[in-house]
């Protein structure tokens, strides 16, 4: 049913190689129906990934806040569009067909009512590097498998994943710390009193 490519990218497994766009109904049937080889799970963040290709990341493993610490350099735009979708699936748990829904829509089933949620991400200086994170919630909870695609239409990924953030002076790369890390320092500050010396 899926089309399967050998190979990985800096350790993670690649789902597809392409530079066009997953269609929504395809983006469904990985997220919904969930039949997916274990072996072309990433259960790290996607890293510094220098080609198109699409990853299939376990969110029971990775932080979905995370999937955006990529190390890639820095990202300039952004867009997060999301959409409403009412999902058929046929005997086996595939998707056999979905329509697009307003968020209130009345007589809509609500055991087969899904949310879509983008985000687009361009890299700073160039439009060749895009990254789209797709994810899909139901009640209000992300389901176990998102997917991470980057389209990259440039050579020179070496030179984008060295960029300097804004405010660095020394020349170093910025390497963004994963919002899951500084979650739990919050977390920490929070639950645990200073020591004195």
């Amino acid at each position: 049913m899926f089309p399967f490519h050998i190979g990985t990218i800096n350790g993670q497994p690649v789902y597809k190689r392409t530079s066009a766009g997953l269609p929504v109904k395809e983006l469904l049937a990985i997220c919904i129906s969930q039949k997916i080889p274990k072996e072309k799970i990433c259960t790290a963040v996607p890293s510094m990934v220098d080609q198109s290709a699409v990853f299939v990341v376990d969110l029971s493993v990775v932080d979905y806040k995370d999937l955006s610490a990529d190390d890639c350099g820095i990202y300039g735009r952004h867009s997060s569009p999301s959409e409403a979708v009412e999902v058929h699936l046929d005997g086996d748990g595939n998707v056999k067909s979905f329509v697009k829904v307003t968020k209130d829509a009345p007589n809509s089933d609500m055991e087969s009512r899904y949310t879509v949620r983008r985000q687009y991400s361009w890299h700073s200086l160039t439009s060749d590097y895009r990254r789209v994170i797709t994810k899909v919630e139901s009640d209000s909870k992300f389901l176990r498998l998102a997917v991470v695609q980057y389209i990259v239409t440039t050579c020179e990924t070496a030179t984008l994943f060295k960029t300097t953030h804004g405010n660095n002076t020394s020349g170093e790369v910025h390497q963004r710390t994963k919002p899951s890390v500084l979650e739990k320092i919050r977390n920490l500050g929070i639950y645990l009193e200073a020591q004195s010396t």
